[in-house]
């Protein structure tokens, strides 16, 4: 048996079951997690093409599964991505126990971790994003999940996303057909221009954009973080497949000064409109964006030192965002709804999720000590010798989103009125350690960094 066959069927199998189990949600949600870590544990540990010995019989595990005349590969360039994805996947499940309810997040969302990991073993590379479109269309599910009647921010995710995948699939026509050596020719500039595009509906790049804000109105708070981790982490890794598989590309030097600014534009655009918004959740879809448009500027810098922060940071973001996710969510519930009048003296009901809502927020807009900043630091540190308009962005929109952040910290301080209510001892702890890890990781990134950048070893054009 194949190692991508036996991921699909324990994808498949969990994902299926997962609805019809009659248990407490607790233990419904404990199985995801397990499931999803030992499938994450199973791609990063499991022996591929070797003979193991089981008694009398030996086993072995192949790491090419063929379907319908394309090939699903897991071996040592994309089996730590694999093993990554699966367990940041477990990890946003996981945050479910707190958060709202959710009908299909778990069993849903297991799928999509399942079709983007697929999107990283299937050769030719390039079908990848008929995955990332399938992932998109599970995104649909967990978005319209909620109380509003409006669904604007999951149709026009779907629109794009489908839109993407046409002008993607056109780009790579052109790429193979073409026989692109240079990126001097005509083809590569026709290609490089629908790529280019392509890309920047996936990763969000204004004004593609708008999906984000209009999900951020609509949208449970912990499945739209769910969607923007799993949905951008997919354009990531096919972003920098596609420059480890194109020399040409690599050698455009116009290219990557296109994404710094576009980088620059997204950080500064986010840390505005984030500034101006009375919604928390829409606040935090801008800053989301301007945080994405830091990983931009990595990848723009063409350097592997970029490349190695753009990853890092990637999973750093995941760990941010799921911290705020479960303290709005917590305040949602409580309050009805996250606007700045109806949260004003919310840190005195409920300190607890005002708390760790506060530290994902300033985690994710850089506020140094939090886990946001190492990041941008070590980036800023690159980009000084080569744009230094890429570094003022960042600092900008640090700025911008911590200035938002702490105007909804007056906020939350302003009146006190109404006890403090109470909550279960797990939450606590459940709460607090999330801000506390927005904290740790701010001060020793090396817990994490060297860790996430291993799901790139399979890029060995980008990171000799």
């Amino acid at each position: 048996m194949s190692a991508p066959l036996i991921l699909t069927i324990g994808s498949i199998l969990l994902a299926a079951v997962i609805p019809f189990i009659r248990l407490r949600r607790e233990a419904v949600i404990a199985i995801a997690v397990l499931g999803a870590a030992l499938l994450g544990a199973f791609a990063l540990l499991m022996p591929i093409e070797e003979a193991l010995s089981m008694g009398t019989t030996g086993v072995r595990v192949e790491g090419t599964w063929m379907i319908l005349g394309r090939a699903l590969t897991l071996d040592d360039g994309n089996r730590t991505a694999v093993g990554f994805l699966y367990l940041i996947g477990a990890f946003m499940i996981g945050g479910t126990w707190m958060a709202e309810r959710s009908r299909y997040l778990p069993s849903v969302g297991l799928i999509m971790v399942y079709v983007v990991a697929a999107s990283l073993m299937v050769k030719p590379f390039l079908f990848a994003v008929l995955f990332i479109e399938l992932a998109a269309m599970g995104a649909v599910l967990i978005l319209v999940e909620g109380r509003f009647q409006a669904r604007k921010g999951a149709l026009r995710l779907l629109i794009l996303y489908t839109l993407g995948m046409i002008v993607l699939l056109w780009a790579g026509w052109l790429v193979e057909t073409g026989g692109i050596t240079s990126g001097a020719t005509q083809e590569a500039m026709q290609a490089t221009a629908f790529l280019a595009l392509g890309f920047a509906i996936l990763l969000s790049i204004p004004p593609f954009h708008i999906w984000l804000p209009t999900a951020g109105e609509e949208a449970k708070p912990y499945g739209l973080m769910f969607v923007a981790v799993i949905l951008q982490s997919a354009g990531l890794f096919f972003l920098l497949f596609f420059l480890n598989q194109y020399p040409w590309l690599r050698q455009n030097e116009n290219l990557f000064a296109g994404a710094r600014l576009v980088g620059a534009v997204m950080v500064v655009f986010g840390g505005a409109m984030a500034i101006a918004q009375r919604q928390f959740s829409k606040m935090m879809a801008y800053a989301l964006l301007a945080d994405f448009g830091v990983i931009v500027i990595a990848v723009g810098t063409g350097q592997a030192a970029g490349y190695e922060l753009a990853i890092g940071h990637s999973g750093v973001r995941a760990i941010s965002l799921a911290v705020w996710a479960l303290g709005i969510a917590v305040l949602k519930q409580r309050e009805g709804e996250d606007t700045l009048e109806r949260l004003e003296g919310s840190l005195w009901r409920f300190p607890y999720a005002t708390g760790a809502t506060m530290a994902g927020l300033f985690a994710v807009g850089g506020l140094p000590l939090t886990a946001g900043f190492p990041g941008r630091w070590a980036l800023m540190t690159i980009l000084a010798p080569v744009s230094g308009i890429a570094a003022g962005a960042i600092l900008i929109g640090t700025v911008a989103i911590t200035m938002g952040g702490l105007r909804w910290m007056i906020a939350m301080l302003r009146s006190r009125s109404g006890s403090e209510e109470r909550i279960s001892w797990p939450e606590r702890i459940f709460l607090m350690s999330g801000l506390g890890l927005c904290l740790v990781l701010g001060l020793f990134p090396q817990l994490t960094y060297p860790l996430v950048v291993k799901a790139g070893e399979g890029l060995m054009n980008l990171l000799p």
